[in-house]
């Protein structure tokens, strides 16, 4: 926040420069931000956001000038809310209250926050009263809070924040998020929340709109394309950008009090595809661990006295929060935002779980049209609740890695081998670390050889297909739960290989050359694996990252293995599939679309420098190359130089800038 403060504080100045202008459309004054309106409709900010930019004449607005009468239960589609359950800024009165409502006014504008007006008075706020009625929201939504301006509540409005996804659109996006967000990330208790928006009369309890609006934005990112055609958007990244500002909105706009739904739904944004603002996954887990640690979440809950919250969902949040701010550092190479000494709940359970049948009472065929059985199978939630436990034991090696790592960075020198020549880790010789170090090595390295030695049976690696040929087995012979356990126990061992990748790149130990080629070859397997069941399009970000540091490898073998040779052969297919699987992935994330072109320019001057013939296809080219898994016992104890160029690409999710450049010094 300090950092956020600092910036802002330079720009603050820029809003005095220039005088009001003379004429201003609704939306900016809403957000009191300067309108070009003057020069002609519709104004740059209206043409920015994509709405309808409306200017009313002055005889029009003058009668809004005077004092509105407040906010009435009468109103609808606004009533009093329930007390929050953990006492709240927002919900005090005098002063504190005015600072509240003019921080919904500035924050439906991110970049222009510094230049609201911050003295206005509370009788120049508009209420609802003034534009008459407004539609109400379900039942089963709790109401907007009595303290929302009527600005705020138009300016959500004119937005789209209040226009919920069709029947047939919401079924496809709850059993999309049942499948493949919620075992990763069981920030709910499903049975309740279901039985609420199953109500639709609010009789069966309430959920916040902010928290359903982040349910529904984070299934954009898996489900099926034809789902979101189908409801009007043109595609997936037009949809997935169009609920995550809905949001956005109304996570700024000041409508949700409850900490604990607030952290819920930032969990939830840090699945985001876009970061053009400048806002990644890392600045929403950031947000997440501030509102955490202001009510004791890293905490057991006894210790956290008048809080009215289940125990076990406490602990499962508190855990979330752990596991999505370690694979993001993972993802990022940088260290974790939650210290190891501030968090002092014990290891995830099975009892901490919510596995159970649905209740009858939602238990019809209206419930999930496309037939999400994942509710009805016990076996198959508790298989995911262990993937759930392993992945949390796995994240806690993750922090000590990058905690060593971080500190071994203050101490690197320019390595001769790194192809940048900047500061970097020279694969080809083992790194000296002093007596401390290594013994800190040694004992991240036991626990990781622990993790993987005692994972239960529904945890380890059980490949699909012992070997991938014309008349391998499909989907259709796999049960759907069975291929939703398949796909997180793959995620989880990609998160595992992907450690081990990055752990072993500073070459600690004397087997650590081999430990990263069975890295890359483990990766590729998987990638092999999931395509086969047509399940690519359901990774998470981390496995682009993952796909990303095997093709690194790849690159490095290639490089290394002489003309023709069985080695270099072998890499060559593993780089073509996991450049397939990554060219099949870059209309989902920006990521595997970047990754693609770098992974494309270093073949072609590969290729172009080297004897050897690599098949090199177009940018949209994307062919799957059939191999035999059997060939990943062959990469141990390889010669190789390894992935120094990982020391190269510490972000993995750098821009496209950054990896032009990296391609151009590969030339």
């Amino acid at each position: 926040m300090s950092e956020v403060k600092s910036m802002s504080e330079a720009k603050r100045p820029s809003m005095f420069l220039s005088g009001r202008a003379q004429k201003a459309c609704q939306s900016c004054q809403t957000a009191k931000v300067r309108c070009n309106a003057a020069l002609g409709t519709p104004c740059h900010n209206c043409t920015r956001k994509g709405i309808q930019c409306i200017v009313k004449r002055r005889n029009q607005a003058s009668r809004f000038m005077s004092t509105s009468p407040p906010i009435s239960q009468s109103t609808p589609g606004v009533a009093q809310r329930p007390s929050p359950r953990i006492s709240s800024p927002s919900s005090s009165t005098g002063p504190t209250s005015d600072r509240t409502m003019h921080h919904s006014l500035r924050a439906f504008n991110e970049e222009d926050f510094w230049q609201a007006f911050t003295n206005l008075g509370a009788s120049t706020l508009r209420t609802l009263c003034d534009i008459g009625p407004l539609q109400s929201l379900p039942g089963f939504l709790d109401p907007l809070p009595p303290h929302m301006s009527r600005n705020s509540i138009e300016s959500l409005r004119m937005n789209g924040v209040f226009d919920l996804p069709s029947e047939r659109l919401k079924h496809a996006l709850l059993e999309t998020f049942f499948e493949s967000v919620l075992p990763s990330m069981p920030i709910l208790e499903w049975q309740d929340f279901l039985r609420s928006i199953h109500d639709e009369s609010g009789s069966q309890g309430t959920v916040s709109l902010l928290l359903y609006s982040a349910v529904m934005f984070s299934a954009t990112t898996f489900v099926h394309v034809d789902h979101l055609l189908e409801a009007g958007y043109n595609s997936r990244k037009e949809a997935h950008e169009a609920f995550f500002q809905r949001t956005k909105m109304l996570y700024k706009s000041n409508y949700e009090s409850d900490p604990i739904t607030i952290i819920q739904t930032l969990l939830l944004m840090t699945l985001r595809l876009d970061t053009a603002d400048g806002h990644d996954s890392r600045h929403w887990v950031k947000a997440a661990i501030t509102v955490s640690r202001s009510i004791g979440l890293f905490h057991e809950l006894f210790l956290t006295p008048n809080v009215g919250y289940s125990p076990k969902l406490w602990k499962r949040i508190a855990w979330a929060c752990y596991m999505v701010d370690s694979i993001i550092a993972l993802r990022l190479r940088c260290r974790t935002a939650i210290d190891q000494a501030e968090f002092s709940h014990l290891p995830l359970a099975e009892q901490d779980f919510e596995v159970s049948d649905i209740s009858p009472s939602l238990d019809t065929p209206t419930d999930f049209p496309g037939g999400c059985t994942l509710v009805r199978n016990v076996q198959a939630q508790l298989d995911l609740a262990k993937i759930c436990i392993s992945t949390a034991r796995l994240c806690i090696c993750i922090h000590s890695i990058l905690d060593l790592q971080g500190k071994q960075s203050m101490c690197a020198v320019p390595s001769p081998m790194s192809p940048t020549g900047t500061t970097g880790i020279d694969m080809t010789t083992p790194t000296t670390l002093d007596n401390y170090t290594r013994q800190i090595c040694s004992l991240v390295q036991t626990d990781l050889a622990d993790w993987a030695n005692t994972l239960p049976p529904p945890c380890q690696a059980q490949p699909q297909f012992p070997s991938l040929g014309p008349h391998s087995p499909t989907t259709n012979n796999t049960d759907k739960d069975d291929l939703t356990v398949v796909l997180h126990r793959n995620i989880l061992h990609m998160i595992f290989y992907t450690t081990i990748a990055v752990f072993h790149q500073s070459q600690p130990f004397l087997s650590s050359q081999s430990c990263v080629q069975l890295a890359a070859s483990q990766i590729s397997r998987i990638t092999s694996e999931l395509y086969q069941l047509n399940l690519q399009h359901r990774l998470p970000v981390i496995g682009v990252t993952a796909i990303l540091v095997a093709l690194i490898i790849h690159v490095s073998d290639m490089k290394k293995a002489s003309s023709s040779s069985s080695q270099q052969h072998e890499a060559i297919l593993n780089f073509r599939l996991c450049l397939d699987v990554m060219g099949s992935l870059r209309d989902l994330y920006c990521e595997a679309n970047t990754a693609t072109r770098w992974a494309l320019s270093v073949i072609r001057n590969l290729a172009f420098n080297t004897d050897c013939l690599v098949e090199v296809p177009g940018p949209d080219e994307c062919r799957f190359r059939e191999r035999s898994s059997s060939s990943s016992s062959d990469s141990v104890g390889r010669e190789s130089i390894g992935v120094s160029l990982l020391s190269d690409m510490d972000e993995l999710g750098m821009s496209d800038s950054q990896f032009d450049l990296f391609s151009a010094m590969l030339e």
